[in-house]
């Protein structure tokens, strides 16, 4: 064989492998997501291709080009499930990360936050109980006691304070709430300089909201590729 062909031999063979080997590419491990512009490298174990309705964030499309869904364990925010925990939803957190929303408020809280705080709109006519937890809910009288909003002061004693908001909470239709409040689903809300992330929790863990929403926070800044 002349040099000449054998030179096109291996021509043609290192071009067959450099070609597989762009095909297989990558981190399977990993996904590089664009969500409101930047760029997220993400473990595809948490990557969801869709949510529930009970748990689509607020005032959000659930188009895949508006944002990303993602399932994290407890474990892997380092909280642990209560023991006898065996459904998804009581041993994940659910988060919806996308463009920042724009409240025009003082307060940057969601609608229906500033609402029960302000006793504006559906929370006009409002019911504010204090729980076990020492926590204040907040009822609009159309829904209670199946929706509330969470605060750690009370909006009538401290009217004139900034509001300490926790979570907007609801107990499914035809359900009453259970004693440990496994049945409720809650909604908090972490902001960042680029995006925001709406997380969805089992109620028996909102007195850990504030440790849900730090570790996520940390993961999202941690994902970054800026």
């Amino acid at each position: 064989m002349n040099k000449c062909k054998f030179r096109y031999y291996v021509w043609i063979l290192l071009t067959v492998i450099n070609s597989g080997c762009g095909q297989t590419g990558g981190n399977p491990e990993t996904q590089d997501l664009e969500i409101a512009g930047k760029y997220f490298r993400i473990p595809s174990q948490y990557v969801m291709p869709e949510l529930p309705d009970s748990l689509a964030p607020s005032n959000k499309q659930m188009d895949k080009d508006e944002g990303v869904i993602l399932e994290i364990p407890l474990n892997a925010l380092g909280l642990k499930a209560t023991l006898g925990d065996v459904s998804t939803f009581d041993t994940h957190v659910h988060v919806f990360i996308s463009q920042p929303s724009s409240y025009e408020n003082k307060f940057r809280l969601n609608p229906t936050a500033l609402n029960a705080w302000t006793g504006t709109g559906l929370y006009r006519d409002r019911i504010v109980d204090r729980d076990q937890g020492g926590l204040f809910r907040v009822y609009p009288k159309a829904g209670y006691p199946k929706l509330w909003s969470y605060f750690k002061n009370s909006p009538v004693e401290d009217s004139k304070s900034a509001p300490m908001w926790i979570a907007d909470c609801s107990v499914p239709p035809f359900t009453n709430e259970s004693q440990d409040m496994s049945n409720i689903t809650c909604k908090t809300r972490v902001l960042l300089t680029d995006v925001e992330a709406e997380i969805s929790f089992s109620g028996k863990y909102v007195d850990l909201s504030d440790e849900i929403a730090e570790q996520v926070r940390e993961k999202i800044t941690r994902w970054s590729r800026r």
